[in-house]
């Protein structure tokens, strides 16, 4: 997965790799301790499921505001950048669908952001989910759910 924070590229040269020289861990610090102290930023969930590329749609959604006069004329402006969103439906066997719906509710729906790596590009980027997530059983060996992703600024 591409670096998500653009570190520099010799931090692994350095003795402590960038962490203060006190920094310290007994065998019960758990990954996310770890995380935040190498990263300084608190550590987020990364959606690790694979995604089909062809089964991906992928669009971008620009916020406008628009000032209609009498006259006719408009004038638009952009509210902020525009966001990408990507619609994506996964076949998978029921161990996998039932941790993807755990990661789901683990994240309060749209409300948590999380890493997800772009299978085409392998760009890392913050995401949330969008409002719902839909699972359905095709057979009983395989099972489908479509989820959207919107972009996290």
């Amino acid at each position: 997965m591409a670096d998500p924070l653009g570190w520099r590229s010799d931090v692994a040269r350095d003795e402590n790799f960038g962490l203060d020289e006190t920094t310290s861990w007994d065998e019960e610090t758990g990954a996310e301790a770890v995380i935040e102290a190498f990263f300084r930023v608190p550590a987020l969930p990364v959606f690790v499921w694979p995604c089909d590329s062809s089964r991906i749609e992928e669009s971008i959604q620009f916020r406008t505001l628009i000032t209609r006069f009498e006259s006719g004329r408009e004038q638009r402006r952009a509210k902020g950048i525009g966001r990408r969103r990507w619609r994506i439906r996964l076949r998978k066997d029921q161990a996998d669908i039932e941790a993807i719906w755990g990661f789901y509710l683990a994240r309060q729906g749209p409300v948590e952001p999380f890493w997800w790596e772009h299978p085409v590009t392998g760009e890392a980027l913050l995401v949330r989910f969008a409002e719902r997530l839909s699972r359905r059983v095709l057979w009983r060996a395989v099972h489908e759910v479509a989820l959207e992703l919107v972009e996290v600024r």
